[in-house]
């Protein structure tokens, strides 16, 4: 959640590549369950389904993976509050950070932390096992600020590849609220 009624993702999360045929497609339709977990299924927040959806150009015309991201505007709002944003400036090689998302065979929110063990300008690496259905999720640095978003997870070792914000991200997403 980046604002009451807009959270930001990855966007081959709502954009989706077919990487058969080299071709991709919007989502019919979004659905969104904040704080899902099996302990209380009858959604504790409520659910929204998205209105409109909006990727990065680079992301929807050359499926470039260093610009992998999203937002979703909901027709609903939440009122469960959300994080900061931070683009961190500079070598950041060494930051403890935390990785959440909903692996796609669990229903309960998954945490993963680890230490950074490469960046560049535009993504990061993590080293802590994430899942398939991570995608999308926020990747927090120590004062639990949204400094990426999961983008991928390393096949040959699990760890997390991540989108680094940068500032014009942050300034995109804050206009959301």
């Amino acid at each position: 959640m980046i604002a009451p009624n807009h959270i930001a993702t990855a966007g081959h999360c709502i954009y989706i590549k077919d990487e058969i045929l080299n071709t991709a497609q919007w989502c019919d339709y979004i659905v969104v369950t904040p704080a899902n977990r099996s302990a209380y299924p009858s959604q504790p927040y409520g659910m929204a389904l998205s209105q409109i959806v909006e990727v990065s150009g680079y992301w929807h015309d050359s499926f470039d993976s260093t610009d992998d991201w999203g937002v979703v505007e909901l027709d609903t709002s939440f009122d469960t509050g959300y994080l900061n944003l931070s683009a961190p400036s500079g070598d950041i090689w060494g930051w403890w950070v935390r990785g959440q998302g909903y692996p796609a065979d669990l229903q309960d929110m998954y945490l993963i932390g680890g230490n950074i063990i490469n960046n560049t300008a535009y993504q990061f690496v993590f080293n802590n096992t994430s899942e398939r259905g991570m995608s999308g999720g926020p990747v927090l640095d120590g004062d639990q600020n949204i400094i990426g978003f999961i983008t991928a997870h390393d096949t040959s070792n699990g760890n997390a590849i991540v989108l680094r914000l940068r500032d014009w991200h942050v300034n995109k997403f804050m206009s959301y609220r």
